[in-house]
């Protein structure tokens, strides 16, 4: 009878830690994988807040060209009146 028991307790030792590892394993690959989706999502929206700050950055650059070549152009045309109304006087 010992030994049916002492077998029973085995089997049961080993079934229990197979099913123990089992969820240890599948817990480690489970972390392994959302870890790494993580990173890849974190990775992903940098990214693309990088690319909206970047293209926002150099549309500003280029209304800001635009409009300080008006200004410039407006100055000059103010310039240029100032000049007639001089030479007229």
């Amino acid at each position: 009878m010992n030994y049916y028991f002492w077998g029973s307790v085995i089997v049961f030792v080993s079934i229990y830690s197979s099913y123990k590892g089992y969820f240890y394993i599948k817990e480690k690959l489970y972390n392994h994988i959302i870890e790494k989706v993580n990173e890849k999502l974190k990775n992903d929206i940098e990214d693309y807040y990088i690319n909206l700050f970047n293209g926002k950055f150099e549309d500003n650059i280029n209304l800001d060209q635009k409009y300080y070549y008006s200004f410039l152009q407006w100055k000059s045309e103010n310039r240029s009146d100032i000049v007639k109304t001089k030479q007229n006087i």
